[in-house]
């Protein structure tokens, strides 16, 4: 029978984190519609009927500042920067999901061909990023790391090198010195038949002007902002760059949208409220896929992550911002639910530093290259319900955060099943807590190892001199709480700490139980998922 605890504890915070998007529809005034395919289409028309729409998005958002409106946008595709400023509830959304792309690419024509490669004229200067302090010192990034420059053949991606020695099949060189791009196709490829996009929007010098976003959107007053259907893609951003920034708005709604080729992140919410993001994609960010910072109340459900971090895969990147969402700045009440997390070159699920009430239920988290959960720096409460944790680096990694639950779990065939530790850092606006991993719960799971390389429980400390830390093996040890679990590993059951030794795996199953009183209805036996 499951824990009365944990019943208690998930019917809480399945209520504090109850306050998603709230959408008043019936206050809207005008539908205003959008369609640069359209013959008669002009942004001087009046733009409220469908066959005379407007031509761009710039235009119909400017006449819906001040008047709670809907555009409808037809498929197609819209380049050029959007920014979104408005005292009224504003609905953008796609007359066909998926087929409107919010884009930060133009097409290049006009390429001339030199035997098996291409060139085209090149009009910017952006050099490679500097970013010597963006990761709490520098972030060792390669040439490659720091460049932002993407093509895309007929929607494929063209991989960029940075010597023009290295050119080969499906790559693409920019040289600045000559102000050209030289593009070789693959094999059956030609650019001066193909629509060849190259990302030229989205460049702008961290924490200066745009900072490199594509849209910025803010609604104010609680008034709404709706987002649905729509692709935003091609930013020619860089890491801690978004294609989509919304900041400072209560009652957001995005639904059906995907995030994609972005050369940063993808999607961004900055001291956002009541915010419900559902059935959304977010795909091949070269850094972040998503993320928030500050403010409560957010459901993220239905979401696919994969394949983000393809750009900034660096060990000061993952260490610092990298994930396929990341959630941080002492936000309030989050649930992700039926999150699809894979494939992603870096953490999967970040949550960072002092966040509060978080649940993580019905979800698959696999073969991410990093931890498939991440949950740093919190004494308040965490849940995680119902996922599958699979292929992973570590499956869940409690970095310092103390006070979570993991139930009904299936933890399996990760090269760490728990990872646990702590360095010593002090949570100064929670009452100056020196972070831990001490009081978590964990009822009803599967922990499997299915090879003898993997752990079931290991261990890790950076210890501060100016402010010593137990050890992690030790808190973990002594405020555990466990039963109803079933273990394996295809060696020696030795993979139980004892508390006295920070690498853990001193115990067997029998002597952890006997020792500890925990796990006295746990069992020894391999299942697979």
């Amino acid at each position: 029978m499951k824990n009365t605890a944990i019943i208690l504890l998930s019917y809480f915070l399945s209520m504090v984190v109850s306050g998603q998007a709230t959408i008043d529809y019936s206050s809207i005034e005008q539908i205003v519609y959008v369609n640069n395919r359209h013959p008669m289409a002009s942004d001087k028309n009046s733009g409220t009927t469908p066959d005379r729409p407007l031509l761009t998005l710039e235009q119909a958002v400017e006449r819906s500042k001040h008047i709670p409106s809907r555009i409808v946008v037809y498929p197609g595709h819209y380049r050029s920067y959007l920014d979104i400023y408005s005292s009224q509830l504003l609905v953008l959304e796609a007359e066909t999901p998926g087929e409107v792309f919010i884009t930060g690419s133009d097409v290049f024509t006009d390429w001339v061909r030199d035997g098996d490669i291409y060139y085209h004229d090149w009009f910017y200067k952006w050099g490679y990023y500097e970013d010597a302090e963006a990761c709490f010192g520098p972030c060792g990034l390669t040439d490659y790391q720091r460049r932002r420059e993407m093509v895309f053949i007929d929607s494929i991606p063209v991989w960029q090198i940075t010597d023009m020695a290295d050119l080969e099949e499906n790559t693409f060189f920019v040289e600045e010195a000559d102000n050209r791009i030289y593009l070789k196709p693959a094999a059956g490829i030609d650019p001066i038949n193909s629509v060849v996009e190259v990302a030229t929007r989205g460049f702008d010098i961290y924490d200066l002007g745009r900072n490199g976003s594509l849209v910025r959107a803010t609604v104010y007053e609680g008034r709404g902002l709706v987002l649905r259907g729509l692709v935003f893609q091609h930013t020619a951003n860089t890491m801690h760059q978004d294609a989509l920034t919304i900041a400072d708005t209560k009652n957001v709604l995005i639904e059906d949208c995907i995030f994609q080729w972005n050369n940063g992140v993808g999607l961004e919410l900055e001291r956002c409220s009541n915010v419900t993001v559902r059935n959304s994609i977010t795909r091949y960010n070269g850094e972040r896929g998503m993320g928030a910072g500050g403010g409560e109340n957010f459901l993220f459900e239905n979401i696919a992550i994969y394949e983000n971090n393809w750009r900034t895969n660096a060990p000061a990147m993952i260490a610092h911002d990298a994930a396929g969402i990341k959630v941080f700045g002492g936000i309030k009440n989050v649930v992700l639910d039926n999150i699809r997390a894979f494939n992603n070159y870096c953490h999967a699920i970040w949550f960072d530093w002092n966040n509060e009430n978080i649940v993580i239920r019905n979800s698959t988290i696999k073969n991410n290259q990093e931890s498939g959960i991440m949950l740093e720096g919190s004494r308040k409460p965490a849940l995680v319900e119902n996922c599958s944790i699979m292929n992973n680096d570590i499956g869940i990694k409690g970095y310092g955060h103390a006070n979570v639950t993991v139930t009904r779990s299936f933890i399996y065939s990760n090269n760490h099943q728990f990872s646990f530790g702590q360095d010593g850092r002090i949570v100064g606006d929670d009452g100056n807590w020196e972070i831990n991993s001490r009081d978590w719960k964990i009822f009803d799971n599967y922990v499997i190892a299915n090879d003898d390389s993997q752990k079931l429980f290991s261990f890790f400390e950076y210890n501060n001199p100016n402010s010593p830390s137990t050890r992690a093996s030790n808190e973990f040890f002594r405020t555990l709480r466990a039963d109803n679990n079933t273990y394996f590993h295809p060696s020696e059951q030795r993979q139980f700490p004892d508390g006295n030794h920070l690498e853990g795996g001193q115990l067997t199953f029998a002597t952890w139980k006997e020792i500890t009183g925990q796990d006295k209805n746990s069992v020894w036996e391999n299942k697979n998922p």
